[in-house]
């Protein structure tokens, strides 16, 4: 008989519910409502206090949109992009600093694709 590794037929078939999830779904189908529908219905619900219906959606928020990862630092993306404006007032322009000069080395990397991905 062998002991260890992986043998046909072994295992949790694929698409088998395991017992939370066959919980969760017997729940909805005596109240016909999944978790997600009523975090939903009360963040929607206008009736409801403020401080309930923002820890709905923040709870709901984490099963219906991906988190966002934090992108390498690319010099030479910062270098097309520009300076940015931060005060959040769309009417001031942003300050450029063109007499700055920038040193040649930033430029050839920039023109080689290359970048700092340093944090």
């Amino acid at each position: 008989m062998p002991s260890g590794g992986k043998r046909n037929g072994a295992g949790r078939p694929r698409g088998a519910i395991n017992f939370t999830m066959r919980d969760i779904l017997s729940a909805a189908a005596e109240t016909g409502e999944l978790p997600i529908a009523y975090m939903l219905r009360v963040m929607r619900d206008e009736d409801a206090p403020d401080s309930r219906r923002d820890e709905m959606a923040k709870t709901a928020a984490l099963y219906l949109h991906t988190k966002l990862t934090a992108l390498p630092f690319d010099d030479a993306l910062m270098l097309e992009l520009g300076p940015v404006n931060l005060d959040n007032s769309a009417h001031a322009p942003a300050e450029r600093h063109d007499d700055v000069p920038i040193p040649q080395e930033k430029l050839n990397g920039a023109a080689a694709g290359e970048g700092n991905t340093e944090h």
